[in-house]
């Protein structure tokens, strides 16, 4: 059959016609598609610069204490042979004596060194050992032997975290002295001494705000002082460490990109527009 033949032939430009509709109707689902896949691009630009800042957590070492967990959750208790050696995490936990109804986490192994913990809400006296503690405080005792008592805190996450804490000796005696430290993956952050003379308690603090990755570690040690004596060392270590929420970024400084992204999105479709299916 000639070509003459075919163009004559009046059931030719029916078939033609028909192939044509029916690629245009396979073609039909991706412009739907692609029609789709603009509008939630073009969406996602205009919300993507109106989301709400990461909420802030918070953990106190006081309040989240827990007398039947170590590790518990963000927080360990232990000690360590030296400053920055490995943590060798408490294991027994009981109260000091019958008659003050504190907390306690220590090593049956050596004496005295541990962490102590008022988990009532009202202000503790230790007869016996001339010792205050405010509602809910946590306090760390060094040992003998130059042993540090540690409170560990772990990273949840990557992140930027703001630090406060503060150390105070509980013991109102003249016998008190301890040498407290933070560091951050046993490098050291801050560090110094606190003495205590009769009735008057010395202190100390240390703020910052700390960029961490997940699992990073941040200790609070106390040793045994200056006067290498462990004898009246209960020292209180208050912590709160509070993450740093994520900021929206400002109009001014996005504005240009904004209007960028907008312009290639709605260019984008004002092209394909006849392409798309009503």
């Amino acid at each position: 059959m000639t070509l003459s033949t075919l163009v004559k032939n009046p059931f030719i430009p029916a078939l033609l016609t028909l192939g044509n509709a029916n690629r245009d109707k396979a073609t039909q689902p991706r412009k739907q598609n692609f029609c789709l896949v603009m509008f939630v691009v073009g969406s996602a630009i205009g919300l993507g610069f109106t989301s709400e800042p990461v909420l802030a957590s918070t953990f106190n070492a006081g309040a989240d204490f827990s007398s039947t967990d170590n590790p518990n959750h963000v927080w360990s208790y232990g000690w360590s042979s030296t400053l920055g050696s490995g943590l060798n995490l408490f294991t027994q936990s009981n109260p000091l004596n019958p008659n003050f109804p504190s907390d306690v986490w220590s090593t049956p192994t050596i004496p005295a060194l541990m962490a102590e913990h008022n988990g009532t809400e009202s202000i503790l006296f230790d007869r016996v050992h001339s010792r205050t503690f405010q509602p809910n405080q946590l306090a760390l005792h060094p040992g003998p032997n130059g042993q540090y008592s540690l409170l560990r805190w772990e990273a949840p996450e990557t992140g930027t975290y703001s630090l406060t804490s503060a150390f105070s000796l509980l013991d109102a005696t003249a016998e008190g002295a301890t040498d407290v430290h933070v560091l951050h993956n046993n490098v050291q952050l801050f560090s110094d001494f606190i003495n205590s003379f009769g009735l008057i308690t010395s202190s100390t603090s240390f703020n910052t705000t700390l960029s961490v990755l997940g699992g990073d570690t941040v200790d609070f040690a106390v040793g045994f002082g200056s006067n290498l004596n462990f004898i009246d060392d209960t020292t209180g270590v208050d912590v709160t460490i509070t993450s740093v929420p994520a900021s929206v970024p400002e109009p001014s400084s996005v504005l240009g990109l904004l209007a960028l992204s907008s312009s290639l999105a709605v260019g984008s479709l004002l092209k394909r527009q006849s392409s798309c299916p009503s």
